[in-house]
C-alpha cells in the first residue's frame, strides 16, 4: 500500500537520481583522466575530465573476467 513514507522514500530516490554525475562529452584541450581498477574477477576504468575542481565521467568501462582470463596477470 503507498503511504505517506512510501512516497517520501520515492521523493528521496528521485532527488539523489537527479544528482547523479551525468557523463558529458570532452572539450578540445581539455586534459583526461584516466582511472583504472584491476582485481582477480573485473577490469575497470573511467576516463573522466575536470571542470570547476569537479571529476565528470566521460566514459566507463567495466569486464568481469571469466574463463583463461582469470588466469591473466594483474599487470
Amino acid at each position: 500500500m503507498w503511504d505517506e513514507e512510501a512516497n517520501e522514500a520515492f521523493q528521496a530516490l528521485k532527488t539523489y537520481l537527479a544528482h547523479l554525475p551525468k557523463i558529458v562529452g570532452p572539450l578540445s584541450g581539455e586534459t583526461l583522466l584516466l582511472y583504472l581498477a584491476v582485481s582477480e574477477q573485473i577490469i575497470s576504468a573511467i576516463l573522466v575530465v575536470e571542470r570547476a575542481n569537479e571529476q565528470i565521467p566521460i566514459y566507463y568501462v567495466i569486464h568481469a573476467l571469466a574463463g583463461a582470463e582469470i588466469n591473466y596477470p594483474l599487470i
